[in-house]
């Protein structure tokens, strides 16, 4: 998978999880801006912007200054949601859990 799909893929993600906790959601397609998803419920306002990458780092400065520029124009901050790195299956942790209580005994 490409990197525009991935992040298309993460951005449809948390726009899904926002929508099923009952706030109406514009995804920006194709976006370049500061601005990846936009939520409104009963009066509220989030500005996402989504990080698909292996670790949370820290935005670019041409980031921050987009980000800077667009929370002056609209009046409301942006959260920056970046996705969780993969962890071991819970399976493998159940099993790891179930031999280090086995030891402790």
């Amino acid at each position: 998978m490409n990197k525009y799909k991935k992040g298309y893929t993460f951005e449809c993600q948390v726009r899904d999880d926002y929508e099923a906790a009952g706030w109406k959601v514009i995804r920006s397609s194709g976006s370049k801006g500061a601005v990846d998803l936009a939520c409104f419920k009963e009066g509220a306002v989030l500005q996402i912007q989504c990080k698909n990458s292996k670790k949370a780092t820290k935005p670019s400065k041409e980031e921050m200054n987009k980000i800077d520029e667009w929370v002056k124009v609209s009046g409301y901050p942006i959260m920056i949601i970046y996705k969780a790195p993969k962890t071991r299956s819970r399976s493998r942790m159940k099993s790891k859990v179930k031999s280090e209580k086995s030891t402790k005994l």
